[in-house]
């Protein structure tokens, strides 16, 4: 009789154990739903205005980054992830000052030198004068990285002005002179940075004197079949270069496994100044081709190409020093890819390594200075 009750009760017991288990799984679910639709948590720190390199501007609180994007909080519950090659160089320094403590000498260190990779002057001065008073730097070596952010970013305005110059947008040059002039009117080193405005401003006048010299001979050509020879001319010469970078760039490349500097700095350069040379060609063209002609858009198309190409070649040869251990000629061909492209993230995740290796050797080795 015993026995037949306990397995009874064993019956009666299993129901309410599986009834239990099922009302506890249809709890979870209902708060994960709950929690998944219900309003993001405020994320502590201030709003910021982040440039997009479109020229439009996002507001919101910075939530989180990573290598590929930053994570930006614009609302209640709303959230837009934004890929670091979107915004401008300007919205990526904020994007990352958000994220950094205001007492984190180290951190503020590292912002400086980032704001004067990206030739962001005024901002690398102000966060080295933060880090000076966190004690992340002593004073001496505080004025020569002040002087060395002046040095990257005048350096960086004039290779912008430049390539603008040769690729026929002296509009563009002109406003970046503009803005050097402004900018460094009270410069550290007044001498060089005269010198060098006064250099570009004369390159930017010749260099639309020859743009405008050849819009007014192909203006002139009486007949359009030469008009139209004309522009297959410099169109062939343009490609004819372009061609040449490339095939000086897969020599370089192809060298790199062999790890000869000397030979891959040789055929780098090669398929720099081929690029340059290219450049010009199409400055040229972009001048000579009236807007309602076909090849009007191909010149633009091939100067976008141009920029991939070379900030390619660039990029490479930046990894390849890198790797090689030759720190400074990595320093020097990431800086020369970043007048093409500074916030792409593969050149910003490498600038970030020689960043902190330049940082750990200027202020430490040199100067003794500890970063708290």
């Amino acid at each position: 009789m015993s026995r037949a009750l306990e397995v009874v009760r064993r019956r009666t017991r299993r129901p309410r154990g599986v009834a239990f288990t099922l009302a506890l799984c249809v709890l979870v679910a209902a708060t994960r739903a709950e929690a998944a639709d219900a309003p993001a948590a405020p994320v502590a720190g201030p709003r910021v205005e982040l440039p997009l390199a479109a020229g439009t501007r996002l507001e919101g609180t910075v939530e989180s980054a990573d290598a590929t994007e930053v994570v930006l909080v614009v609302g209640a519950g709303t959230r837009r992830r934004i890929p670091w090659a979107q915004l401008a160089p300007l919205g990526v320094l904020r994007a990352k000052a958000a994220l950094t403590k205001p007492d984190d000498g180290p951190g503020r260190l590292a912002l400086a030198a980032l704001a004067a990779d990206l030739g962001l002057f005024a901002e690398a001065r102000a966060e080295y004068e933060k880090a000076l008073a966190l004690g992340a730097i002593e004073g001496k070596a505080y004025q020569d990285a002040v002087a060395d952010a002046e040095r990257r970013a005048v350096d960086a305005g004039i290779a912008r002005a430049e390539r603008a110059a040769d690729s026929g947008d002296v509009a563009t040059a002109l406003e970046v002179l503009r803005g050097l002039q402004l900018d460094f009117a009270q410069a550290l080193d007044p001498k060089r940075v005269a010198a060098l405005v006064a250099t570009l401003e004369a390159r930017i006048a010749a260099r639309e004197a020859d743009l405008a010299k050849a819009k007014d001979e192909a203006d002139r050509l009486a007949l359009d079949v030469d008009r139209r020879r004309e522009i297959v001319t410099r169109m062939t010469e343009a490609k004819k270069q372009l061609g040449l970078g490339d095939r000086h760039a897969d020599e370089a490349r192809g060298i790199m496994p062999r790890g000869n500097v000397t030979k891959v700095g040789r055929a780098a350069e090669a398929a720099d100044d081929a690029y340059g040379a290219a450049r010009r060609e199409l400055g040229r063209l972009r001048r000579i081709v009236r807007k309602e002609e076909s090849e009007r858009d191909a010149v633009l198309a091939l100067l976008a190409d141009l920029d991939r190409r070379q900030f390619r070649l660039l990029f490479d040869a930046a990894k390849f020093y890198w790797d090689a251990r030759v720190f400074a000629r990595a320093d020097e061909w990431a800086t020369r890819a970043s007048y093409l492209d500074p916030v792409d993230p593969s050149l910003m995740e490498l600038r970030d390594e020689i960043r902190s290796r330049r940082i750990r050797y200027r202020f430490s080795d040199v100067t003794n200075a500890r970063p708290r």
